[in-house]
């Protein structure tokens, strides 16, 4: 670290501690690279307190050693520096959560934006005119996306249940199903998978996590009354043996895709049990550890005559057996005009 002037270290130090870390001498000791004595950088702090900054000085128990921090209501009143990369993943990120389009989050989105807009420095504005121009290098293609913009509250109250561990009274109608059912869950997060929104809870009767659709929800009530998870939503568990959502026993499934599409496959992970191997005519094996479901054969029927179950043999017959009946769908099917 170049040597640095005590404007420069008073900048730092405030920088740090308006993060809300509780530091001592010796923590910034170790942050200027051992390169600043002790001394001077106590000389500094002090300084700091007589300008009038809410810094808090107390004893750590250890000799005489102190531990500096601001105020609990200062914590963020000196501003951070934004760097040019950070402005521009911050409008990305905008464009990217398309999920949240017409919603309360969408809002609180934009609004978050508009504050660090004001942070930005001169500098950045001579170099981008108009901040929000960053977020247009980005354009997202969705298709089948839904339209949470109906459904915005129960999103809201959803996130304020999580953040405060509240109970929620759901009431859903499940897929398939006419009758709505009335669930007390404990909401853990908010899942986002293939452009459908989910709520994670927990549900104490059936001991196991439920994974409830906005789009089938006819109401969310957010209960006063706290809740001490028992479980924790673990995501690695859950993919174990799922492709997407859908759980079944877990098998080796491997298949091959042809060298016209293998430049599609590779480089991308489907699972993360997946391996994949290079095979000399320029197709892709791959293998992973799945449940046999809908959502499995779907994945590969999209890939056309272009992929090929190797294993297992019955998820080979299911997948003859559903041609069959689609071959037939279409030679049974009177001519259109």
């Amino acid at each position: 670290m170049p040597e640095v002037t005590q404007l420069e270290r008073a900048l730092r130090i405030l920088q740090l501690l308006s993060t809300g870390a509780r530091l001592t001498v010796n923590d910034l000791y170790e942050h200027f690279d051992r390169k600043v004595p002790k001394r001077t950088i106590q000389r500094d702090l002090l300084m700091l307190s007589g300008a009038g900054f809410p810094l808090v000085s107390e004893k750590t128990g250890r000799g005489n050693e102190n531990v500096w921090y601001f105020m609990r209501e200062f914590t963020s009143f000196f501003p951070v520096p934004i760097q040019l990369e950070e402005l521009m993943a911050a409008h990305l990120l905008r464009r990217a959560l398309r999920a949240f389009k017409g919603t309360r989050v969408e809002e609180d989105i934009e609004a978050l934006l508009r504050k660090v807009d004001q942070l930005v420095p001169s500098s950045l504005l001579e170099v981008v005119e108009e901040p929000s121009r960053l977020g247009r290098m980005l354009d997202v293609i969705e298709v089948g996306a839904y339209d949470y913009g109906p459904y915005s509250s129960m999103i809201s109250d959803s996130l304020r249940a999580i953040l405060h561990r509240k109970v929620c009274r759901v009431s859903y109608r499940a897929s398939g199903r006419k009758e709505v059912w009335t669930y007390e869950v404990e909401p853990h997060k908010l899942l986002l998978c293939r452009g459908r929104l989910y709520l994670v809870a927990y549900h104490r009767v059936h001991d196991d996590f439920f994974l409830l659709a906005f789009q089938r929800m006819e109401g969310l009530e957010v209960l006063d009354k706290d809740f001490v998870p028992e479980r924790e939503f673990d995501m690695a568990s859950f993919r174990e043996g799922r492709l997407g959502l859908m759980s079944a026993g877990p098998v080796k499934v491997r298949l091959r895709f042809s060298p016209d599409i293998s430049h599609s496959v590779r480089g991308r992970l489907w699972h993360p049990s997946q391996r994949t191997r290079e095979l000399e005519d320029g197709s892709l094996e791959v293998e992973m550890k799945v449940g046999i479901t809908d959502e499995l054969i779907g994945w590969i029927m999209s890939w056309q005559d272009y992929a090929e179950v190797l294993e297992p043999q019955r998820l080979r017959e299911e997948l003859r057996r559903r041609l069959k009946r689609m071959v037939r769908m279409y030679e049974d099917a009177p001519a259109l005009t």
